[in-house]
């Protein structure tokens, strides 16, 4: 990992600090214009790779892109904007995942992947219409599909990679971030909660730093 790379971690890691802070004193403001800084600073730390690994750089832009549509999360365009900003930032780094696997994954187990998805898309919606709505619950269901895809990814890496260290920080940073979205989804639709935005922040980072951090560090040894 290079200089350039450590100078914007760092830098990620005291935005995110005052982000937070932010968040806990329900800092509205604030927090609004911090928020999407945070994931700028650590897109920014994935450049040196955006040659040989621009799924990283563009899963990191896409997440910052979700982050802006994201402050608005009471709106549903907003939040359905969001929503899909991150699920083509997981497929991004699908991509990469899919380059590290020691092992080949055939072209039809994809699209059966896929078809699942829809599959278990069509169940749900009646079911999360109710609390998504019409619109929104479709985006909602096949993009928890491929958080869990994600996961799974990271564990089978995890277990049968060559950079299984790195794949466990990749297997903290998904269960994170889905701890996250839960938590989001919750108060969002169901009840929310006081300060809500610190106990969504504080996993949703460390959900991105694990995943880009233990990404950067497989590639770079």
């Amino acid at each position: 990992m290079t200089k350039f790379q450590i100078a914007f971690l760092v830098i990620f890691g005291i935005t995110s600090i005052i982000h937070l802070v932010f968040c806990y004193l329900e800092k509205e403001n604030a927090r609004m214009i911090s928020k999407p800084l945070c994931l700028f600073f650590l897109m920014i730390a994935t450049i040196p790779m955006i040659k040989a690994h621009p799924g990283l750089f563009l899963g990191a832009m896409f997440s910052c892109i979700g982050d802006i549509f994201l402050i608005w999360n009471k709106k549903e365009k907003m939040f359905m904007a969001g929503t899909i900003s991150f699920f083509v930032a997981h497929l991004m780094h699908l991509i990469e995942l899919v380059g590290l696997l020691t092992f080949h994954i055939p072209w039809f187990v994809y699209l059966i992947a896929a078809l699942v998805g829809v599959g278990v898309d069509i169940l749900l919606c009646k079911t999360n219409t109710k609390t998504y709505g019409k619109l929104l619950a479709p985006f909602c269901n096949y993009y928890a599909f491929t958080l869990i895809i994600m996961f799974a990814m990271s564990f089978i890496l995890a277990v049968t990679g060559s950079y299984k260290n790195y794949a466990v920080m990749l297997v903290v940073g998904y269960a994170s971030f889905i701890v996250s979205d839960l938590i989001l989804s919750k108060t969002t639709f169901e009840k929310d909660i006081k300060r809500r935005d610190f106990p969504i922040m504080i996993t949703y980072l460390i959900g991105e730093l694990f995943i880009i951090m233990s990404l950067m560090l497989m590639y770079s040894h």
